[in-house]
């Protein structure tokens, strides 16, 4: 199997020529021309190696590589830097970026292939990440020495604020911090950490020398997980630490499970919402939203029935919450008809199940609701449009039978034996008949005036024709 190489670089000649030489070297290649199209495409194709300009028109390369960082799926693909110059304050922006190098320009092309190849590691294992906060770099060596034989990996920082900064490059799974420590403290930095939707599950051991319980207070209401005293015990340290990756783990995958489940939800066509069983609202999909034109803060929480300044107290819906649902579990295809004040009158579908979330827990009310009002719209018009078309070929089949059928009194004259039409105009006969039927004549002459038109020579012409017929 191919491995895949990503080359994010703004310069067409560049990614061209980059492109190629992996291509070459056996790699399947994909391209992107600034950084948000590159996070999108190794989000989507998981390369096994990215190539990346340092300098981006959306953003730096340096940047793009620590959002990449952040994100599980692509937090330990390898990124070369392809730059021109690097400072030493660049090299150290890279190197504090897990798994990052880089290569100089102009490239080599007899050996650029190599050099990318050789960025590529053969196995990564999924290390659980520590990060160490001391002010006194001896205490984080201590702490190196018990974790790292432990297969943990280690990452270091000798402040709160450069905690806070390799916390937005590093994914950490547990924080080990000294609580004194000068500018800000641990105290501080847990408060911060814990406030933080992104790093508020991320648990947090103090290490301290202080004994007061007042301390230890003021370190759980900042909201850490743990304490280990000094000097620091190894067998108390890999406990703690241990059984706190356990339950971050365990937080890990309730998440993920989480958001598999949201993303399934959001994908779906139909509005969906989630009921806890006092009929509020746990979650709702992406399509609710739109399609209803309410927002989050407005929904998540909210009995049913007020919602949209109560626009969802229907009588039909609360039949069907509270009186069907609870004897069935289950209702199927119920349309609801409903005047909102923003939306509308619409057409709704409804169809609901009553479920556990899991063995012993509280009931949950799964419910789909279908905007029909288009469909219904439109099955309306065809049904009208086909009265319109059969009350059409009605009249249309009525016609044919009596069109050109000359019915009624017609008036004659009894002297030339011409006709009178409609409007009062005398006609010949022959003119009036094709007028008012499908009839065509061909003009001939009768013997009888033909004997009167050309008499004696009429009477000749038959006795020659008889002659030559016998």
């Amino acid at each position: 199997m191919r491995k895949k190489a990503l080359v994010v670089d703004d310069n067409g000649n560049n990614l061209m020529l980059e492109k190629d030489l992996l291509e070459v070297a056996g790699f399947e290649v994909f391209g992107a021309e600034n950084a948000s199209s590159g996070i999108t495409i190794a989000k989507r194709e998981k390369p096994d190696i990215i190539v990346m300009d340092m300098r981006l028109p959306d953003m730096r390369g340096s940047e793009a590589a620590k959002a990449l960082r952040l994100d599980k799926e692509t937090r330990n693909i390898p990124i070369v830097f392809v730059t021109a110059s690097v400072m030493a304050e660049g090299k150290e922006e890279i190197n504090s970026i897990p798994n990052c190098g880089f290569i100089g320009k102009p490239i080599n092309s007899r050996t650029f292939a190599k050099e990318i190849s050789q960025f590529i590691t053969k196995e990564i294992k999924d290390k659980p990440v520590i990060l160490v906060v001391d002010d006194k770099i001896q205490n984080i060596e201590l702490l190196e020495v018990y974790l790292v034989p432990q297969g943990y990996e280690i990452i270091k920082a000798t402040s709160g604020e450069k905690a806070l900064l390799k916390l937005s490059v590093h994914p950490i799974d547990l924080i080990l911090m000294d609580v004194v420590m000068p500018a800000m403290d641990g105290f501080e930095v847990t408060r911060t950490l814990k406030q933080d939707d992104k790093t508020r599950l991320i648990p947090i051991i103090l290490v301290t020398a202080l004994h007061e319980t007042e301390d230890r207070v003021k370190g759980i209401e900042a909201g850490c997980d743990d304490f280990i005293s000094k000097p620091v015990d190894k067998m108390e340290l890999l406990a703690k630490v241990d059984s706190l990756l356990r339950t971050k783990s365990l937080h890990d995958k309730v998440s993920e499970a989480r958001e598999y489940a949201e993303s399934i939800i959001n994908t779906v066509r139909e509005s969906l919402i989630i009921l806890d069983k006092d009929l509020r609202v746990v979650t709702v999909s992406r399509s609710f939203y739109d399609i209803f034109r309410v927002k989050p803060e407005e929904t998540v929480g909210q009995h049913i029935y007020d919602l949209g300044n109560k626009q969802w107290d229907i009588p039909k819906l609360r039949e069907l919450l509270e009186t069907i649902l609870p004897q069935k579990t289950t209702f199927d295809d119920f349309e609801v008809e409903h005047d909102f004040t923003i939306i509308g009158r619409r057409t709704m579908l409804l169809n609901a199940r009553q479920t556990q979330r899991a063995l012993g827990k509280e009931l949950i009310i799964l419910l789909a609701i279908e905007d029909i009002t288009e469909r219904k719209r439109t099955e309306e018009a065809l049904a009208e449009g086909a009265k319109e078309r059969e009350k059409l070929i009605k009249e249309l089949q009525y016609a044919l039978d009596n069109i050109k059928t000359l019915q009624g009194l017609i008036p004659i004259c009894a002297n030339c034996k011409k006709i009178r039409d409609d409007k009062g105009f005398w006609n010949q006969v022959e003119g009036y008949i094709m007028a008012h039927s499908d009839a065509t004549f061909t003009h001939g002459v009768c013997p009888e005036c033909a004997k009167k038109l050309y008499g004696d020579h009429y009477d000749q012409t038959i006795k020659n024709l008889q002659k030559k017929n016998i």
